[in-house]
């Protein structure tokens, strides 16, 4: 695969990685801000009149998540030589390090400020260990590298695995623990990402503009479809099963298409900026950082403020996307010239 580098304390970085981050955690951050319009949260006053900003939340998360998670598969698969000659124990140690132990201090501090605590110390617990909120992500994301790594290590071919993990990402599979029912539904996004730089699959690609515009057109439609069918009643257990198929085959091609969109309009901009400022290669350091404070200020800024029944509702998440962008970046910052701080999010 032909990647493109660019230097940063003179250690070589992926070009793409950086922008195509720095996109989708804008896009997660439009994701949470629009989350109470879109029924996802708890309304908030007013919200339901705002009928067009229902649909904000979703079309950006179908782009925001599965991309968020393809480009760690993709970062995976450029470090895979160093990796592999590790010991497995030394990996999964490094990963619970790097995501498990931020997930639990997290979480913890999550419940206290947004969950009840009045609950038996045996539920908190569970939910604490799995990730409250949006840290649900980091204990899928880790259960991700370690299946990842086995399944290289496997040998098998890699258009069996695909096809096996996009099976595995449309059945309706139960709720399990430690977010691994999670992990089933988006292993398939990390792996693509992962052969896509150790098989070298992906180079060059020719009239981008013209896969870029069947992919937005492909994801609207699949969007589109989601919709009509979300209201729709069954009256028996086959049909129930048959409807959660087609819902979780419509997300499988929605993540995709939206992978597709990140992956080619990045490789666009490249293609047009050959120089990177440096504060952007700062600004996508942070963006781990980000996922996981960001959330916890727009929750308060939501529904432990006065603010949502101070300012006009059409500008209230415009107002609360730019303040948690600002907070995130700040909070980040500050946090990582702390050696506590590098050790959670650096």
């Amino acid at each position: 695969m032909n990647n493109i580098y660019i230097t940063y304390n003179n250690k070589p970085i992926l070009a793409d990685v950086v922008i195509m981050r720095l996109g989708l955690i804008f896009l997660l951050i439009g994701t949470h801000t629009f989350a109470p319009y879109s029924g996802s949260w708890e309304s908030l006053p007013n919200s339901n009149d705002l009928s067009i900003y229902k649909y904000f939340s979703s079309f950006a998360h179908y782009i925001s998540m599965p991309a968020l998670i393809f480009i760690s598969g993709y970062l995976f698969g450029h470090t895979w030589q160093r990796t592999t000659a590790q010991p497995f124990k030394t990996f999964v140690f490094k990963k619970f390090k790097r995501l498990i132990i931020p997930s639990i201090i997290f979480s913890f501090f999550y419940f206290l400020l947004f969950k009840d605590t009045t609950l038996p110390t045996s539920k908190v617990s569970y939910a604490i260990v799995n990730g409250c909120g949006h840290l649900w992500f980091l204990p899928m994301l880790f259960w991700c590298f370690i299946c990842c790594y086995l399944l290289h290590k496997s040998k098998i071919d890699n258009k069996i695995i695909i096809a096996l993990l996009a099976i595995l990402s449309i059945l309706p599979i139960p709720t399990l623990p430690l977010r691994l029912s999670s992990t089933c539904t988006y292993l398939v996004f990390f792996y693509l990402g992962s052969i896509m730089q150790i098989s070298g699959v992906g180079g060059v690609m020719n009239n981008k503009a013209i896969a870029l515009i069947i992919l937005v057109a492909s994801y609207f439609f699949l969007q589109f479809g989601l919709l009509m069918v979300q209201d729709f009643e069954f009256s028996s257990l086959i049909q129930k099963v048959l409807y959660l198929l087609t819902v979780n085959a419509a997300k499988l091609l929605l993540g995709l298409s939206g992978i597709g969109i990140a992956f080619i309009a990045t490789q666009m901009f490249l293609s047009k900026n050959s120089i990177i400022a440096e504060s952007i290669i700062i600004l996508s350091t942070y963006c781990y950082g980000i996922y996981i404070i960001h959330q916890f200020i727009l929750m308060l800024f939501y529904y432990n403020t006065p603010i949502a029944d101070i300012i006009n509702p059409f500008v209230l998440p415009w107002i609360a996307f730019i303040a948690t962008l600002l907070l995130s970046v700040f909070i980040t910052a500050i946090t990582l010239r702390t050696k506590i701080g590098r050790f959670l999010i650096g």
